[in-house]
């Protein structure tokens, strides 16, 4: 009786890590490998969100110094690119809501696809999704469970700027809208990554079908903030949506229904790509080798050529007539080689030790015209 109480007692005592689920133990594993980039991001959040209320409050603590800066640099076009259209630059509120929203939103939309793009595709060709996968957890529970860690995240970095905020001595209630504002563009990128994640063969196309459109959102608002009579472009992109929510500057909150349904959306996408894809392979095909390369193939005196540059990269040429043989790791340039080849006395080991051969010279001349 006591062995028995003694083999189950262990039984009843399980840690806390062995009485999660299976979801619980894959978000909690996203989140640690995704710590040092939260972490990055977190810092640069809290920080700039701090330093831009306290320094334009020093700088410019009077009336006039802010009409003067507002009449300065709010109608600056390159200041437009990265920070958008400019609200209420008389106040240290409407400032810190240009200067840190525009700044942050492009720097939320960077972590949302790296973020997504690790805990995706990075976990999949690393293997540890396969690994995962052979326990008792399906792949969409996998799935959403990094999203769900990729939520968290998202928390954090709110967190961070709505703190750096308050520090800044800012209302809280607008400092939480603004902060809101910033993070809205995190989920819909995520989804991007996600998307790009089941598309791409391999983490580092996921991350450049990512970055082409991260790319292609900016340049719209951009074209949007300073293009006379394109303001309209600002509702096409993510980061005019967060532009278009006016923290400080008259709020716009219905507006977070574009990035909610949006995400929602290529969630959702990613989540039935994913299930029509075998693992550790993407939808797009992988290339695995390169374009031929059919240059020299033409006549064997060409191919006697191509073989000494793909095979033998240690001929080396004095027109003296010795030849000596060392390892070169440079790429031979074509017509220096021909014309040390076709001067008098000059001798060139091939990859069998023989010599190219006479009755080839005239060829390698109109090799070397071309």
């Amino acid at each position: 009786m006591s062995a028995v109480s003694q083999d189950a007692r262990p039984l009843s005592r399980q840690s806390p890590r062995a009485a999660r689920g299976p979801a619980s133990a894959v978000a909690a594993r996203v989140l640690r490998g995704g710590r040092v980039l939260t972490a990055t991001f977190g810092y640069l959040f809290a920080v700039y969100s701090f330093i831009q209320p306290v320094g334009y409050r020093g700088t410019y603590p009077a009336a006039a110094d802010r009409l003067a800066f507002a009449r300065d640099f709010g109608g600056n076009t390159g200041l437009r690119l990265f920070y958008g259209e400019p609200h209420g630059l008389l106040t240290v509120a409407g400032y810190s809501a240009w200067r840190v929203g525009g700044t942050l939103a492009i720097a939320a939309a960077a972590f949302g696809l790296v973020a997504t793009a690790q805990a995706l595709r990075g976990e999949e060709d690393a293997g540890r999704t396969e690994l995962v996968l052979a326990g008792i957890i399906s792949r969409r529970t996998a799935y959403w469970s990094a999203m769900a860690a990729i939520g968290v995240a998202a928390l954090v970095l709110w967190a961070a700027e709505f703190a750096g905020f308050v520090a800044g001595r800012l209302p809280a209630a607008g400092s939480a809208y603004l902060a809101l504002a910033t993070v809205s563009v995190i989920p819909v990128f995520a989804g991007l990554g996600a998307v790009a994640s089941q598309l791409a063969p391999s983490r580092r196309v996921a991350l450049e079908l990512g970055g082409g459109a991260v790319a292609l959102f900016l340049l719209l608002r951009a074209v949007a903030d300073t293009a006379s009579g394109a303001g309209w472009l600002r509702w096409a992109t993510p980061l005019g949506w967060a532009e278009e929510l006016r923290p400080f500057t008259g709020a716009r909150p219905a507006v977070l229904l574009l990035p909610a349904v949006a995400s929602v959306l290529l969630l959702g996408t990613a989540a039935r790509l994913a299930a029509r894809r075998d693992l550790g392979s993407g939808l797009l095909p992988a290339r695995g080798s390169a374009e031929p390369r059919l240059a020299l193939l033409s006549s064997p005196a060409a191919q006697s050529l191509r073989r000494a540059q793909l095979r033998e990269r240690d001929a080396f040429v004095e027109p003296s007539g010795n030849a000596r043989t060392t390892r070169v790791h440079v790429a031979v340039n074509w017509h220096e080689l021909l014309e040390r080849i076709l001067e008098p006395g000059a001798i060139v080991l091939d990859a069998n030790d023989g010599t190219v051969p006479v009755e080839c010279e005239q060829h390698l001349r109109e090799i070397a015209r071309s």
